[in-house]
């Protein structure tokens, strides 16, 4: 692993990564790099002894911004211990297994996303890419009614209590069960998705910021605890927190991060970050109703459905 830590320094914006030449870096790679793929093992191999770990805070942790490792250096210790396979074969698999230890924690019945190999820096961007990937052919689908020039935006939607009680709009279930479920956890998987998508948009000129949105449009339609109850009634939401002024809180949190500039480091970047306000794209009041319909809900039953998993 030592030869590869100039390399792996790199791919770190934080100044305080030491550049000295001592071991603790290189003991870092090994220490965090085994632990994931002992945990990606244990995920595709279950039994009772293993049932404790496999937990959703823990799934979430591994997904820190501060705790990622590069996906090469997972790849490196994924061959010294599979010696009898190809390289090719041992990375697919590799990449294989950590895309269906996102899939374990969601809804999704498939995984639709197909790795592709070298493209995957640290395991937040493979979930990140996972997850947006059936959510942007959805909205490539809704093309004819999205405007760039339009004047109205994400942030003149209204509250979901007042599109109800003022505009007539009804939420109603869709038959499925309900669409998010709100856990504690639920805060920091979006924070950790948010920051990294700011960062990798600034990066990749003409992707677009699908959670960011996300989170805009949540920050919109949830503006009280009383918008909570309406979707909640609706059982659009599951409340999992038993308080509809702290799923309000927590929104309006996440929403404020928009406005908020990239941190100076951001663990694995690939690339130095940088700060100031994001962009957003507005959608016009036609391509809101088509968005809610076809994205925004369909992203949220896959976003949030992240709990303890209970397997046997």
């Amino acid at each position: 692993m030592a030869n590869l830590e100039g390399v792996a320094q790199r791919w770190y914006s934080d100044e305080r990564i030491s550049h000295d030449g001592d071991d603790g870096f290189v003991e870092m790679m090994l220490l965090d790099g085994c632990f994931i793929l002992e945990l990606v093992w244990k995920i595709n191999h279950p039994t009772q002894s293993t049932d404790g770990i496999l937990s959703g805070a823990l799934f979430i942790d591994l997904l820190g911004i501060e705790n990622q490792v590069p996906f090469f250096i997972l790849v490196e210790l994924f061959h010294k211990t599979n010696s009898n396979s190809g390289a090719s074969s041992k990375f697919n698999d590799l990449a294989q297994r950590l895309t269906d230890f996102v899939i374990l924690f969601c809804d999704s019945k498939e995984n639709e996303y197909v790795v592709d190999d070298g493209q995957v820096i640290h395991l937040l961007d493979l979930v990140y890419k996972a997850w947006t990937f059936s959510y942007a052919a959805k909205f490539i689908a809704l093309g004819p009614w999205i405007r760039e020039d339009d004047p109205f935006s994400l942030y003149h939607i209204t509250s979901a209590s007042e599109l109800q009680e003022i505009n007539g709009v009804e939420f109603e279930d869709s038959g499925k069960g309900p669409w998010l479920e709100i856990i504690w956890e639920n805060e920091r998987l979006l924070r950790n998705l948010i920051l990294y998508e700011q960062h990798y948009t600034r990066h990749h000129e003409g992707t677009r910021e699908y959670i960011n949105d996300y989170a805009i449009f949540m920050g919109s339609l949830i503006n009280s605890s009383r918008d909570v109850e309406v979707l909640r009634n609706s059982r659009i939401i599951t409340n999992k927190l038993n308080d509809d002024q702290a799923v309000s809180t927590m929104f309006r949190r996440v929403y404020s991060m928009k406005w908020k500039s990239m941190p100076k480091a951001v663990g694995i970047s690939g690339g130095r970050s940088s700060g100031g306000p994001t962009s957003h794209t507005p959608w016009s009041p036609i391509s809101f109703v088509a968005a809610v319909v076809a994205l925004i809900l369909t992203f949220l039953q896959t976003l949030y459905a992240i709990r303890p998993a209970e397997k046997n």
